[in-house]
């Protein structure tokens, strides 16, 4: 509020001046003189039409000839006359009474009374207060228009012709200037008010007011001269020149901008298709049919018929304030009323009252002229009992007819929109999101049937969830195909006489439809374009037809709805997931157990196995056979390599469960290598692989866990020996490069396929070939090098040519 104030500071500022003038303005009218009769213009002629009691010089019926020996031809020259003049100022009047001519003198008297004083401050204060009202609370581009026409209206009531001679003479002249500034601006700000309420605002738009607002300050500014010279030179010829310019001139320039803006009007109506600008445009109309229509009716038209009005200018006043209210209502708070209810009443009894008064008279008249010589009162009466018993089905009739005809939906969009949103958002499952809608569809429209229909996976078989009026389909599925769908439905699906025409739908089959008594079918979309299901309708049993606002609520639910069962979808996908989840992390824990189990109950025995097989190896005389030797040998080495095994497997499980340790010492490098070398010597032996060594002549240190990157080495050895046939060689490199101590290993086995490089990392992954299958272990290996070199800050590199043989380089930090 605090902002808004600031913005239009300048605004306010003028509107405070505005506000000094108009009660100026009220104070000048105070003083406005008028003759002390009424009158009519007859063929140009002044012919009295009411006289007060002391008033004695004329009666009703003269005609008035001459006042201080000029001629009026029009109401307004004899209201400029006077208003030269102060109140009880004389003027000689020359009456025609029975064809005698006679001169009078009569007083000037107040042209207002306290009562029609009182109407105009409140009517003038209230066309200023709501619309500076309406521009610190709206935001809205209308706001700015509404308040320049309505301060001009506000000007027009309150600083109308009065006495020029009033003082400061200055300002009572400048306050007749503005008066007719703002009479002529006024309706231009009306059309650039309504013309605001279109979607757009077209190139003709804007030449149209353009047009308006330069024809308006020219015919104010040349009303403005003419006034100048009537003050200033007193020659009644200007005055003359004036009314004729403010009759045929002004007056025509203000029905046109009448015309123009309820052609507008009509043309922002017939194009807005959203609810909430519609409803605004009803406060719209019903201001008008209070205000201005009933100006035309009781003032306008009674004034040319009859030559004076049926209501006094306070009531009009009054029934102006209609104006600025209901727009400010449009404006501000469109919901403030059913306006809608408010029309449709309006509508419906005027219609069945003009009915029955019609119905009434032609009754009366016929029993009168039918029955000689009957009693006035018994037509009367039977016409009027008549009319009572017509007036309640008359009454439901015309109901009907204007609900279906003129008044599209009887709920509110916004509200309506807002709690079925809500309502859908809260669900947490299909089923009783599919219960919600319909529940609240059938409610808000009711309908013959209604059904929600989903499409079940992987079946593709759209089966019904919840309905009324769809007991047909209970139990019973139908296959959707999608494949042969026409369009990918981006619009609802309609029989095309059953909607308002200009509403975008899909035609349908008429003859499916027909079947099914389906009438509107709206796709349950989601945004990612997966259709989940279908929401159906029948015939609204009003007989009415969908309309905009339907379709448009129906939409955004449909949408909404759709986007809700994606939310279910992925909460009951995460759910399942996270079950999923948790069931796997207890097989993990379960497995992680089982292998440390197994893996320590294995190294039991195998340990025994290697020591007594090394004691017996150390008892044996050199009498026994080499074969003896032999055997004593392979059982130590396969224990070896069985324990290897052991160990790869119970390290990966501490990898898995993030508790493997390292151990950092000094260690030196080629030493490390050398003791490998011997603990694989059996291996390399067994396979009838050659082992070539190309060590570094320098000692080289790092830091590392020793058992670490002895177990690295030996995994990578232990794959070369595998992937390798007999007969082959693996050569050994170590040495330093570029601030990294390397150890390279180089196979002649059956090489690494591009597609396969980047996961022979991956734990239980194994290249397997044709040519060689007998590779055995776990598939653990890589992965167990990988992360011990990861731990020690180093990395892996791999060149391998399929059927040539495989490089695999371990790159550690050098101490230096």
């Amino acid at each position: 509020m605090k902002s808004s104030s600031r913005k239009n500071t300048p605004i306010l500022i003028i509107d405070t001046i505005i506000f000094f003038f108009c009660l100026f303005g009220i104070y000048r009218l105070t003083e406005k003189s008028f003759l002390p009769f009424d009158f009519k213009i007859n063929n140009s002629n002044i012919i009295v039409t009411e006289v007060p009691i002391d008033v004695h010089q004329i009666a009703v019926g003269d005609t008035i000839v001459k006042i201080d020996g000029k001629v009026f031809k029009y109401r307004e020259e004899t209201e400029l006359y006077t208003d030269t003049k102060n109140v009880n100022d004389s003027v000689k009047i020359s009456v025609l009474h029975n064809n005698q001519l006679t001169v009078s003198s009569l007083q000037l008297v107040h042209y207002y009374s306290l009562f029609e004083i009182i109407v105009i401050t409140f009517v003038g204060i209230l066309f200023i207060i709501l619309p500076v009202f309406v521009l610190l609370k709206s935001n809205d581009k209308s706001a700015i228009y509404f308040h320049w026409a309505n301060v001009c209206l506000a000007m027009v009531i309150t600083m109308s012709v009065a006495n020029f001679n009033f003082e400061p003479r200055l300002i009572s002249i400048l306050s007749h200037i503005l008066f007719l500034f703002s009479f002529a601006l006024t309706p231009v700000f009306f059309i650039h008010f309504i013309s605001s309420f279109t979607d757009r605002i077209y190139t003709s738009y804007k030449l149209l007011l353009t047009f308006f607002y330069t024809l308006a300050i020219a015919i104010a500014a040349y009303l403005s001269y003419l006034f100048l010279m009537i003050v200033i030179s007193s020659l009644f010829e200007y005055s003359k020149l004036y009314v004729f310019v403010y009759t045929y001139i002004f007056r025509v320039f203000l029905v046109a901008c009448i015309i123009t803006t309820l052609a507008l009007f009509f043309h922002a109506y017939k194009r807005t298709k959203d609810y909430v600008s519609k409803r605004k445009l009803n406060w719209l109309i019903l201001g008008f049919l209070v205000g201005p229509m009933a100006f035309i009716l009781f003032w306008v038209i009674p004034y040319i018929l009859y030559g004076h009005p049926f209501m006094p200018e306070s009531l009009m006043h009054l029934l102006l304030v209609s104006v600025p209210v209901t727009i400010t209502i449009a404006i501000v708070k469109y919901q403030l009323f059913d306006v809608d209810f408010i029309l449709n009443r309006s509508v419906v009894y005027s219609i069945v009252l003009t009915g029955l008064i019609v119905t009434y008279i032609l009754l009366f008249m016929l029993l009168t002229f039918s029955v000689k010589g009957i009693d006035d009162r018994i037509p009367a009466i039977v016409a009027a009992v008549f009319v009572a018993i017509l007036l309640q089905p008359a009454k439901d009739k015309v109901q009907d007819f204007v609900d279906k005809k003129f008044f599209r939906i009887r709920y509110n969009y916004r509200e309506e929109q807002k709690r079925f949103l809500d309502n859908i958002k809260g669900s947490n499952d299909i089923n009783t999101l599919s219960g919600k809608i319909v529940d609240h569809t059938n409610l808000l429209i009711p309908i013959e049937k209604i059904g929600f229909f989903v499409i079940k996976k992987p079946e593709n078989r759209i089966q019904i969830l919840a309905h009324n009026g769809f007991e047909i389909l209970e139990g019973r599925s139908i296959k959707f195909e999608e494949e042969n769908l026409k369009t990918d439905l981006p619009f609802p699906i309609a029989v095309d006489n059953k909607v308002e025409p200009g509403v975008t739908i899909e035609s349908a089959d008429r003859e499916v439809f027909k079947r099914w008594g389906m009438v509107l079918v709206f796709p349950i979309k989601s945004p990612s374009g997966e259709i989940h299901g279908f929401l159906v309708l029948g015939a609204k049993k009003s007989g009415a037809k969908y309309f905009q606002e339907d379709i448009d609520l129906l939409n955004t639910v449909s949408l909404t709805c759709a986007i809700t069962i994606d939310r279910i979808k992925l909460q009951e996908e995460l759910i399942r997931e996270r079950i999923e989840s948790e069931r796997l992390d207890e097989l993990n824990k379960m497995k992680s157990y089982f292998v440390s189990s197994v893996s320590h109950e294995l190294k039991t025995p195998l340990t025994s196995i290697k020591m007594f097989a090394q004691l017996l190896g150390n008892n044996l005389n050199s009498s026994k056979s080499n074969k003896t030797n032999e055997y004593l040998e392979i059982i130590e080495g396969e224990s070896d390599r069985l324990r290897r095994l052991i160990d790869n497997v119970l390290d990966f499980s501490k990898i898995e469960r993030g508790i493997k340790q390292y151990n950092f010492k000094e260690v030196e490098f080629n030493e490390l290598v050398k003791n490998v070398l011997l603990l694989m010597d059996y291996q390399f032996k067994m396979a009838d692989i050659e082992l070539s060594k190309q060590l570094s002549d320098s000692e080289v240190t790092i830091k590392a866990d020793k058992d670490a990157v002895e177990q690295a080495i030996i995994n990578l050895l232990s794959n070369a020996i595998k992937y390798s046939d007999r007969g082959t060689t693996v050569t050994i490199f170590t040495g330093e490069q570029n601030g990294f101590v390397f150890f390279k290993v180089a196979d002649q086995g059956i090489g690494i396929s591009a597609s396969e490089k980047e996961k022979i990392f991956n734990p239980f992954f194994r290249s397997f070939n044709k040519a060689h299958v007998k590779a055995e272990g776990a598939g653990l290996g890589l992965a167990i090098v990988k992360h011990i070199l990861d731990a020690h800050s180093g990395r892996i590199e791999v060149d391998s040519t399929p059927n040539k043989g495989s490089t695999f380089v371990l790159l550690f930090p050098s101490e230096a």
